[in-house]
C-alpha cells in the first residue's frame, strides 16, 4: 500500500507546515496523520477536502471535524467544491509542491504525481488552495 506522506517522510526527518487538498481521503489515512502529529513528524496540518464528502463518507468527514475541534490550532480545515490532489509540504528548507491523481488514502492502483521543490510554485498553490470559496 502506497501512502505519499510516509513516503516523503521516508526521505526527510518532519513536515512543519502540510496543506492537503483533495476531493477524497480516508479514516485509516486521518489516523496515521492525527499519529505523525503526535509524535512531531508532521507540524501543522490544513485539509481543504470536497464538500461532498459529507454525504459520500460521512464518517470521514466527521473525523475531520473532529480532528479540527481537538486541535485548531495545528489541524485546519475547509469544505469545498474540489476534485484537486495537491499536497504542499514545508520544511524550512524544502518548499515542495506535488501534484497528481490520487486522493489521500492507501488504496493507490496507478498513480502519478510531479513533485516541485520551488518557493514560487509552493506559495503560488497556496495562494490558490486559501483563497477558495469555503461552504459551510
Amino acid at each position: 500500500k502506497f501512502s505519499l506522506i510516509l513516503w516523503v517522510l521516508g526521505h526527510i526527518d518532519r513536515i512543519d507546515k502540510l496543506t492537503i487538498s483533495t476531493y477524497s481521503m480516508t479514516n485509516r489515512m486521518l489516523e496515521s496523520l492525527s499519529n505523525l502529529m503526535l509524535t512531531g513528524k508532521v507540524g501543522t496540518v490544513n485539509v481543504i477536502i470536497s464538500d461532498s464528502i459529507r454525504y459520500r463518507l460521512p464518517k470521514v468527514a466527521q473525523t475531520l471535524d473532529s480532528m479540527h475541534t481537538a486541535m485548531p490550532e495545528k489541524f485546519s480545515l475547509k469544505y469545498c467544491w474540489n476534485h484537486s490532489k495537491v499536497c504542499l509540504i514545508n520544511t524550512g528548507k524544502l518548499y515542495l509542491s506535488i501534484e497528481g491523481s490520487g486522493n489521500f488514502s492507501d488504496n493507490a492502483a496507478m498513480e502519478q504525481y510531479i513533485i516541485i521543490n520551488s518557493k514560487q510554485a509552493y506559495e503560488f498553490r497556496l495562494d490558490a488552495l486559501v483563497r477558495a470559496p469555503a461552504k459551510r
